[in-house]
């Protein structure tokens, strides 16, 4: 009887053993394996963080979008629906739409933009003029500027995330 025994419980161990034995397998981490993992939860944690700044209601509206002629100035309007601070300066970016593509109104690019800074407070809303000093010709264009969204950490010092506001006008 109890060979029968040890016979049945050989029978299931044995082969629970040997198919565990089978797919088991070494793992040894490489270098490359931890920076792998390492550029993933990066690359994750950007996501994350580009979702949360999407979901905020940070947004910029262009006053007049349709021109006949050339503006010397765009009013624009920065919406800031979110709890954070925005900052930014007087720089901004012009791309005009060429053959399918937006492509950089590259005269702006050597400007030199005077050090002032511009803010828009949580919840708020404020207006700021754009002075175009280009001749520009007859088109689609995207006006482009960059804010920092001020968030306060818990060392009492802040993480900036920077952001590009953006919107189409027209000059006919």
């Amino acid at each position: 009887m109890r060979w029968l025994f040890f016979i049945c419980i050989s029978c299931f161990v044995l082969p629970i053993g040997c198919t565990y034995k089978q797919n088991e397998k070494e793992v040894v981490p490489s270098f490359s394996d931890n920076r792998n993992n390492s550029e993933r939860k990066e690359l994750s944690d950007d996501i994350r963080l580009e979702t949360y700044v999407n979901s905020l209601d940070i947004r910029m509206e262009l006053v007049d979008s349709i021109f006949s002629v050339c503006p010397d100035t765009i009013e624009m309007n920065i919406i800031n629906n979110s709890d954070y601070k925005l900052l930014s300066n007087l720089k901004y970016s012009l791309k005009h739409f060429e053959s399918g593509n937006w492509k950089v109104v590259s005269l702006l690019e050597n400007t030199i933009w005077p050090d002032v800074e511009m803010f828009v407070e949580p919840q708020s809303r404020r207006s700021f003029n754009v002075d175009l000093f280009l001749n520009l010709k007859p088109g689609r264009y995207q006006i482009e500027k960059e804010f920092s969204i001020v968030i306060p950490t818990i060392k009492r010092s802040t993480n900036n995330i920077r952001i590009i506001l953006s919107d189409e006008f027209m000059i006919n």
